[in-house]
């Protein structure tokens, strides 16, 4: 969070997220009535403004929030004014949320993100990237820190209500951990499972070259991403992948004492 002169931006991140296309409806329905909040705020201090400034009669005044085109801000990449959602995979799609939203193919959208940006110095977005290290990303700006605030908390709390309590695997940290445990449990089961005549000295030289060749390959990050996908759209009812493939994991750990006794027994 840094605050300039009035300027509120506040930017907040996420590992991972699963969830339905009903949980992106809930947001994008969130984003527009954020969106709505902070028009009539607006409307109101020019209101204000005028009455302070002018003797004259106030006819009408209107804060345009959306047009039916797009004009992007210079350098930054923004749309200003827009509100409504950007869709990435084969092609770039972007249009109201209500008529966008639908059409998302789950299984193929590589990013998502929702807009509601009036200006460089008035906007918020939430975007989702799949292959990302940041796979959620909260972004809100404004000059008015009371709406920021809680405009940011109200969107992090939906957001986490798709955050798989697996997304901390997902950092730096905790991948490397993962992948020499692995490596190891391998290298130990290549090592137990040799006949029973093998030395002792023998069945660590093996479990030792197997640990050494396997962990650079469970190390890739690559692999890493497909183990715990950063972002994803389930089926109705659906689990994430990541869970599916953590209790995959964790079974063919147990499986390994089981060969190891069935080899002494034999």
């Amino acid at each position: 969070m840094s605050t300039i002169k009035r300027s509120f931006r506040k930017r907040y991140e996420w590992h991972a997220w699963s969830g339905e296309m009903a949980d992106l409806g809930r947001l994008g329905k969130l984003v527009e009535e954020l969106h709505e909040v902070r028009l009539r705020e607006l409307e109101s201090e020019a209101r204000q403004r005028i009455e302070i400034n002018s003797d004259s009669e106030i006819q009408s005044i209107q804060v345009q929030g959306t047009l039916n085109y797009f004009q992007y801000g210079p350098g930054d990449g923004e749309v200003y004014p827009f509100v409504g959602v950007v869709v990435v995979d084969e092609d770039e799609v972007a249009g109201p949320i209500l008529d966008v939203l639908p059409e998302v193919d789950r299984r193929s959208v590589e990013s998502l993100r929702f807009v509601a940006a009036l200006s460089a110095s008035e906007r918020l977005s939430v975007t989702f990237v799949r292959d990302a290290s940041e796979a959620v990303v909260i972004d809100v700006v404004s000059q008015r820190t009371g709406w920021a605030k809680q405009a940011f908390a109200r969107l992090a709390d939906e957001i986490e209500k798709g955050v798989p309590r697996w997304a901390a695997l997902r950092s730096d940290g905790p991948r490397f951990g993962l992948s020499v445990t692995a490596a190891v449990v391998i290298g130990l089961f290549f090592g137990l499972v040799l006949p029973k005549s093998t030395a002792w000295n023998e069945r660590l030289a093996v479990g030792t070259v197997v640990f050494v060749a396997t962990w650079p390959l469970v190390l890739m990050n690559r692999l890493h991403k497909w183990l715990f996908p950063g972002f994803e759209l389930l089926g109705e009812g659906g689990q994430s992948s990541g869970t599916r493939r953590l209790v995959t994991l964790a079974l063919l750990v147990a499986s390994i004492p089981i060969g190891v006794l069935v080899n002494a027994i034999s």
